[in-house]
């Protein structure tokens, strides 16, 4: 609490606090992320993981502040009494950030108003992007629009080629026949789905790599938890951690996903309501289901990684919910 206490102090009487700032799921990203009810009204305090390159986390405000000055609406950290957007305190950067409105509700009550919105909010975001122009010190994260090879292709591809090599086995070893939470029994069918998958969907990206696609910054965690709305209209789009340079491919199908599952009718809804704002190319399209089918397959195994191989527990209530979601695609996979 000390810690904030001297990073709101560096922003004045706006962030005095009314009430003690309540902690937030930041995810696996490694930042520290806090509510806090301020009299200048509700904010978010970000610490970035130690070892967070300055350079980055300045290039990301940038970015930010050119999506938000074309209407989209994203947070953006706001200066300090002395001007600068970050702050430096016990060992990491801290930045302040308007608290967005809205819930992230779309399960609880999903429709066709709320579908459009999200995909048109995306095409908007990444038609801002589009347009981004990186400086020398972070154009390796954000510089573009170029072309060539999508980079979670790539990623994923050798991340599939390392757990065949060692990895899935390794997991296997690991699974406990001791299971209070049900994360081993999921854990078990997630091994047996990369089995039957792994080698189809290892050569469908082999085939995503050898395609050309436009590379712009893109949010690269867009799912149901970070799209915000108020009644059906988005009004956040929230967490920036995983911004990239990289193909819009990664985040449609990232969030139709997200939002739809294996609906084919969401799917192509989502699509025209995207292109009505913002055309694709062929290759984009092609790589949507290969995403797609990587991204749920990959999902599943990265919550093993981190619970088998890396000790950080995630047989929690929610981690398991989401586990559980993911087994359930994997089951309808071929």
């Amino acid at each position: 609490m000390d810690s904030l206490f001297s990073v709101a102090g560096s922003y004045g009487d706006r962030l005095t606090f009314l009430t003690p700032p309540k902690p937030v799921n930041g995810g696996f990203s490694g930042a520290t992320v806090l509510k806090a009810n301020c009299h200048g009204g509700d904010f978010a305090i970000r610490g970035w993981p130690e070892g967070t390159d300055l350079r980055r986390v300045r290039g990301l405000r940038r970015l930010l502040a050119h999506v938000a000055a074309g209407g989209v609406p994203v947070a953006v950290p706001l200066p300090n009494k002395r001007g600068e957007t970050v702050t430096w305190h016990a060992n990491r950067w801290w930045q302040v950030e308007p608290w967005l409105p809205g819930c992230a509700d779309f399960h609880d009550v999903p429709t066709d108003a709320k579908l459009d919105a999200a995909l048109a909010t995306l095409a908007a975001f990444h038609a801002a992007t589009s347009t981004f122009r990186a400086l020398p010190d972070d154009a390796e994260w954000f510089g573009g629009p170029m072309f060539g090879a999508a980079p979670s292709v790539r990623d994923r591809s050798q991340l599939l080629a390392q757990l065949a090599d060692r990895g899935a086995a390794m997991i296997r070893k690991n699974i406990s026949p001791i299971d209070h939470s049900g994360f081993a029994q999921l854990a078990r069918h997630v091994m047996l789905a990369f089995d039957r998958l792994a080698i189809t969907i290892s050569g469908e990206l082999r085939h995503g790599e050898s395609l050309t696609v436009p590379l712009i910054p893109v949010l690269r965690d867009v799912w149901h938890d970070h799209i915000l709305f108020t009644q059906e209209s988005v009004t956040g789009l929230i967490d920036p951690s995983a911004y990239r340079r990289d193909t819009v491919a990664a985040d449609l199908s990232r969030l139709l996903g997200s939002f739809v599952g294996d609906n084919h009718e969401g799917w192509r809804r989502g699509m025209e309501a995207y292109e009505r704002h913002r055309s694709l190319t062929d290759a984009e399209r092609t790589l949507m289901p290969i995403l797609d089918r990587s991204g749920v397959l990959l999902s599943a195994m990265t919550w093993l990684r981190r619970h088998y191989l890396f000790d950080i527990a995630c047989d929690t209530p929610a981690v398991v919910a989401r586990l559980r979601a993911i087994v359930e695609r994997l089951d309808k996979m071929s």
